[in-house]
């Protein structure tokens, strides 16, 4: 429950500087095995840290599955 709120809230997020904004910005993600967060970068350079949130055991579980060997997949 916890993951799929994290990835509503930055969804909503990206939404909302969307329309706020008619400058050029980049939006990023990092998603590590406990946390994930967002940032956005304007154009003139100014960094926005918009959300850190913490996940739930379902997303840890899931992120330590992704991290294993059999879950690589090599083209």
């Amino acid at each position: 429950m916890r993951t799929s709120l994290l990835l509503s809230f930055i969804a909503l997020a990206c939404t909302a500087i969307a329309t706020a904004a008619d400058d050029l910005y980049y939006v990023g993600f990092d998603l590590k095995p406990i946390y994930g967060t967002s940032a956005v970068v304007y154009a003139n350079g100014t960094l926005a840290d918009d959300a850190c949130i913490e996940g739930d055991e379902s997303y840890k579980d899931t992120m330590r599955k992704l991290s294993l060997d059999s879950s690589t997949h090599r083209a």
